[in-house]
């Protein structure tokens, strides 16, 4: 956790737990504007903004932003934010039983991930293929290139690493999925590195790309599914327990 200032704008800077790297954050003031940019070469975080420490976070990426650096256009100066950086599915943080003043970030998550397949169920859309076991909006390649996928954004694409790599929030859930889109689809979505990026039934368009951002998920998840390891190891880490009580995380 660091704090930088400069005339006319303070930013609090909070790297959550769950990247499972460690991050050096610097923060560049500008008129009505704060540049985060984050070392390490790992790019793939989801940037939070509020004005308080406690919360609630607004998020500001529609999907893990692909560079490190993010520019957040405030309108104004004098303004205090807090931001908060999250990486894609706490692939190594472990939420169970893990809350702040805001929620309990394993039911939060397992919520989310309840909510977007009820959408896709629902298919307001009316897209092709959309179902309680053909599910899974977020970022991925498209017929038209890489674009982020939620209910304002839905042109049809379900991408397999939202739906499976939920697998340690909503196991049966992500079961079914993961079996449907194996049976259904076969080699038009399977490949020799697992399931391929995204599908678009409405186009009859299968990805032929694999995106290490998405496939990454899926077997990290799936070893934190079947026995825990990805995350127990990470939170065997001195750090971890110090840095959640000093921004006031609890264990329920």
């Amino acid at each position: 956790m660091g704090k930088i200032s400069w005339p006319g704008t303070l930013a609090l800077i909070l790297l959550e737990a769950t990247a499972g790297w460690s991050l050096e954050l610097t923060a560049t003031g500008h008129d009505s504007r704060i540049d985060l940019l984050w070392e390490g070469g790992y790019a793939g975080y989801h940037v939070h903004r509020s004005d308080h420490a406690a919360g609630p976070f607004e998020r500001l990426t529609s999907a893990p932003w692909k560079l490190t650096v993010y520019s957040d256009f405030l309108g104004e100066n004098d303004r205090m934010c807090h931001y908060r950086f999250t990486h894609y599915s706490f692939l190594g943080f472990d939420p169970r039983r893990k809350r702040d003043r805001v929620c309990n970030y394993f039911e939060n998550n397992r919520n989310i991930s309840l909510i977007n397949r009820a959408y896709c169920a629902a298919n307001p859309g009316g897209h092709k293929g959309y179902s309680e076991p053909c599910w899974g909006l977020t970022g991925s390649d498209t017929p038209g290139g890489y674009a982020a996928h939620e209910p304002r954004r839905d042109n049809g694409t379900i991408t397999p690493s939202a739906a499976i790599s939920a697998i340690p929030y909503v196991p049966e859930e992500s079961l079914a999925t993961l079996r449907h889109f194996y049976h259904s689809y076969g080699a038009r979505l399977w490949g020799p590195f697992g399931f391929k990026d995204a599908f678009n039934l409405d186009k009859d368009w299968f990805a032929q790309s694999y995106l290490a951002i998405d496939q990454g998920p899926i077997v990290v998840m799936i070893e934190n599914y079947r026995t825990g390891l990805c995350r127990r190891l990470f939170m065997a880490n001195p750090e971890i327990r110090p840095m959640l009580e000093r921004i006031g995380w609890t264990e329920e």
